[in-house]
């Protein structure tokens, strides 16, 4: 796995670390978590999405089935969710996975402004109930940084169980048969392989991809939350059968029409290169020198009229000018990151003057 950074256990009220692992029964959150980020570079097992990734456990429930009005040790898992996000916000997070099935039968004000406050993307579930999730309170909790993911098979249709809606669910991704991780101590969970790898289904494993997708994203660009998921959007491919397609329990003349806002599946690639052009709006480049010709260096500084991320990667090389014309970037206008834009810069081996 990659590094697995502490987190805090909201049903024990505990630490989450090496030393103190928590009590859960299944093997939910490791599933997901190796969907995000196993090593692939062991020879053992997978490869999740991200190979350097930091993961933080937070947990809210015994288990990923556990009703929202729940109490355990005196609290509702939906007040675990909102400790949760507050703790994700206090300690800047930059990315939530909530593969939690109540979430979307549920309202709540109080959710609802923890999640609006979370700066990071909010991934997750579009449920296992087969519902259109146009019509169900959860549509209040969408805002410009939530992705709401579906569940593909293997022939990339709409898993049968899986949740759809032209504008509450957003894009598609992998979620039958995955092969992932699970607790070497997990006893009773159908299809457990040996050696503590599991095949598991369902949204809960499809939001993931999702997930380190936008992680890989932030290892190269910086975007903020709705950012990430306007990349990850623009770079779907669209397929018919989520585009066009017979509804299932609709009630229009047509019954044709999208299961999600995209009507696409996730892909990785795609929302890579949606993210180099959004982050390349963030910065203003000059020739350093005042050669205005040929472009061969360039000097960086922040675009002051945008929203940026707390933490700024600049590129090493711009495309100027055309088509595959790249340039190295060999310099930084310190006055351009100052104002409070941003509290950390991550600056390329190719600069060599502030």
């Amino acid at each position: 796995m990659s590094n697995l950074v502490n987190g805090w256990d909201f049903v024990l009220n505990q630490p989450i670390d090496q030393n103190n692992a928590a009590i859960v029964e299944g093997s939910h959150g490791t599933n997901i978590a190796g969907i995000i980020g196993a090593v692939g570079t062991n020879h053992r097992g997978l490869s999740g999405v991200v190979q350097e990734v930091s993961l933080v456990p937070l947990r809210i429930a015994r288990g990923p089935f556990t009703s929202f009005s729940n109490i355990v040790n005196g609290r509702t898992i939906r007040q675990n969710a909102i400790y949760a996000i507050s703790w994700a916000i206090n300690h800047q997070i930059d990315i939530i996975n909530f593969s939690h099935t109540e979430f979307i039968d549920n309202y709540s004000p109080l959710l609802l402004y923890h999640i609006s406050n979370f700066s990071g993307l909010f991934v997750t579930i579009a449920n296992n109930h087969n519902v259109n999730m146009n019509n169900l309170p959860f549509l209040k909790y969408r805002n410009d940084n939530t992705i709401t993911v579906g569940a593909l098979t293997e022939t990339a249709q709409r898993r049968s169980n899986s949740g759809w809606g032209s504008t509450a669910v957003d894009l598609f991704a992998p979620g039958q048969r995955l092969v992932t991780v699970c607790r070497s101590t997990t006893v009773g969970i159908p299809n457990v392989i040996p050696s503590s790898y599991a095949i598991v289904n369902n949204t809960s494993n499809a939001a993931p991809f999702v997930t380190g997708t936008a992680a890989l994203i932030l290892s190269r660009y910086s975007l903020t939350g709705s950012q990430l998921r306007q990349a990850i959007m623009q770079g779907v491919t669209v397929l018919p059968q989520l585009e066009n397609c017979t509804l299932p329990y609709v009630n229009n003349p047509n019954g044709r029409g999208r299961l999600s806002v995209t009507g696409g599946r996730l892909n990785a690639y795609g929302a890579l290169n949606a993210a180099r052009n959004l982050s390349m709006g963030k910065f203003i480049f000059t020739p350093t020198g005042g050669n205005t010709d040929g472009w061969s260096n360039v000097s960086v500084r922040l675009n002051p009229n945008i929203e940026h991320p707390r933490r700024i990667i600049i590129p090493d090389w711009i495309e100027i000018g055309g088509a595959d014309q790249w340039h190295v970037v060999t310099e930084i206008a310190a006055q351009g990151f100052m104002g409070g834009m941003c509290n950390k810069v991550v600056i390329p081996t190719t600069v060599g003057r502030v």
